[in-house]
């Protein structure tokens, strides 16, 4: 494991996925983050160049204006030519500026659109200025800022920047060949004289346009050179994203100890989620909790835990371990999305992560961050609403830890599902503080409401010592099955003698309300046919809405 080089950077890893996203093959083969990469890459270079084109296209009319000639300006047919282009440039950057992320093709076509087809347009207007202007000259500069700009924003294999240049230059042969016929020699006998050269005035226009049509090939040859040493440096660096046997393909989110990214393994290419260790955390201690997080998460293999397939070092010392992707969304996403949860489906989600924890304290590990953010639902083996406990990474081992690696000197979780006895003692968690933070979940799921809110984090850490729980039924604003408000309101007990004995008991008391079961797995997958494509369009393990805490705590013992 973990014998390729990786950046122990993750700002720099950051910034080279979204260089990965490169034109590669066909249209159809590209990924999600490569289309969103390059419809923002082209969106940008055409809202740049039809910015530039309308500017000089208010010039041309103000020119008008101020000689008196605004009329006979607008209605020249080189005009409406100039403003069409201008238009197509401005219409592909409308057009690809939506959120949702357009088709391969589709993306290939506003490419070629955007660059060729506005060309071709101020192609079709140098016919028809005169030559006096030197509609070849001005041609050859707004080609070439055009395909060179490209070339710098737009991630391009070279052969398709040389088609391009191509393209244009059919055009551009034409125009050029059509100009130098007008008989205005002026530039001809300068640049002769310049050699000392006598031509003939008949080939003066053969070699005028043999002489722009050299300095359009150069810029073409520029272009194509920008785009394979651009596109060679995009895949040079993907190497660099290589993480013994992963590939990283985007950034996720991130917790409180690292950056989770999804990847792929190089062999089997199944998707998979990794984690690295912040670089600003990779001291001694931090590396064996980071190194205690993923054993202890290895451990576990119910269901609804988030497995963990492989962890790993790499070369220059950056560590990581690999679990399973998690595609769907977090507790918080869901309701943020779809607002507050049936009282059923809410059972139906209490039971499994109750079930989770209760394999994590028969091995003696407690969570320490139960949260909305780090519950997420998925669909697994064609089975919908699947929950997932995930992010271990404050876990605690109840019996037989190292105390200097599991933070008893700092107060540790997200403020708004804190238990009572884990903010009045740093060593005060337990298995039932996380059945407090689970019936902070369920209020949350029930009501889309935290059950405490407050202005500063002390205040929010007094209500959780002294206010008791508001009614969840009268937050919500009904009545809620039988069983479930009295459950919620047990869980959230001050006293974690007053909760009940385990999360085995929750299940049980889960199983006795009156709605459990009801949620249907056909109730289930018409939720997800209706929301899980808007689900989609973000994250998986998407980072927590709510920051964990951590505060030291110099005298609490």
């Amino acid at each position: 494991m973990g014998g390729s080089e990786a950046h122990p950077d993750a700002g720099v890893i950051e910034a080279t996925l979204e260089s990965r996203a490169s034109i590669r093959g066909h249209p159809d083969e590209l990924s999600h983050d490569a289309r969103q990469f390059l419809q923002r890459r082209i969106a940008r270079l055409s809202m740049i160049l039809g910015t530039i084109s309308l500017t000089f296209l208010l010039v041309r009319a103000i020119g008008g204006f101020l000689a008196e000639a605004v009329a006979l300006e607008l209605l020249h047919v080189s005009f409406p030519l100039h403003t069409a282009a201008c238009g197509v440039l401005l219409a592909t950057w409308l057009v690809l500026s939506r959120r949702r992320v357009l088709s391969g093709r589709a993306i290939y076509a506003a490419d070629l659109i955007s660059i060729v087809g506005s060309s071709l347009l101020y192609i079709g207007m140098g016919f028809y200025l005169p030559m006096a202007l030197r509609p070849d000259i001005m041609l050859l500069l707004i080609l070439s800022y055009s395909l060179l700009g490209r070339s710098i924003y737009v991630p391009s294999a070279w052969q398709r920047t040389l088609g391009f240049g191509a393209l244009i230059a059919l055009g551009f042969v034409a125009m050029t060949v059509s100009a130098n016929r007008q008989g205005d020699t002026s530039l001809s006998d300068l640049i002769a004289s310049l050699f000392g050269l006598q031509v003939d005035p008949r080939h003066m226009g053969l070699g005028l346009t043999v002489f722009v049509q050299a300095w359009w090939w150069t810029t073409v040859f520029l272009a194509v050179s920008a785009s394979q040493v651009i596109y060679g440096l995009r895949r040079e660096v993907s190497a660099a994203r290589q993480l013994g046997q992963y590939e990283l393909t985007r950034k996720l989110g991130e917790g409180g100890m690292g950056e989770v990214y999804e990847a792929r393994h190089l062999l089997l290419r199944r998707a998979t989620a990794v984690k690295l260790l912040r670089p600003e955390l990779a001291g001694e201690q931090s590396i064996r909790r980071f190194e205690r997080e993923v054993r202890a998460t290895a451990k576990l293999t119910h269901p609804n835990t988030v497995t963990i397939f492989d962890f790993g070092r790499a070369a220059n010392g950056v560590f990581y371990y690999a679990m399973e992707l998690l595609e769907g969304g977090s507790l918080a996403d869901i309701v943020q999305l779809a607002g507050p949860m049936d009282p059923e489906r809410v059972l139906h989600v209490l039971h499994q992560v109750a079930d989770a924890l209760t394999e994590a304290h028969e091995k003696g590990l407690v969570h320490r961050d139960i949260k909305p953010g780090n519950i997420m639902l998925t669909c697994r083996g064609g089975v919908p609403d699947v929950a997932k406990v995930v992010d271990f990474g404050l876990v605690k081992e109840s019996k037989g830890a190292d105390v200097s690696l599991t933070g008893d000197n700092s107060l540790l979780g997200t403020p708004l599902y804190l238990a009572p006895e884990a903010i009045r003692h740093a060593d005060g968690y337990e298995p039932r503080s996380d059945l407090y933070a689970l019936g902070g979940v369920a209020y949350f799921m029930l009501t889309g409401e935290h059950v405490f809110e407050a202005s500063t984090t002390m205040e929010l850490l007094s209500l959780h010592l002294m206010e008791p729980p508001p009614s969840p039924s009268r937050q919500r604003g009904g009545p809620l099955p039988d069983g479930l408000e009295a459950l919620i309101l047990d869980l959230l007990a001050k006293d974690p003698a007053d909760r009940p004995a385990d999360a085995g008991v929750v299940m049980a008391r889960i199983e006795a309300c009156g709605a459990f079961g009801e949620w249907t797995r056909r109730r289930a997958a018409r939720w997800w046919h209706d929301f899980g494509p808007e689900l989609a369009e973000g994250h998986p393990l998407e980072a927590p809405t709510v920051p964990t805490m951590q505060i030291a705590l110099s005298n609490r013992r």
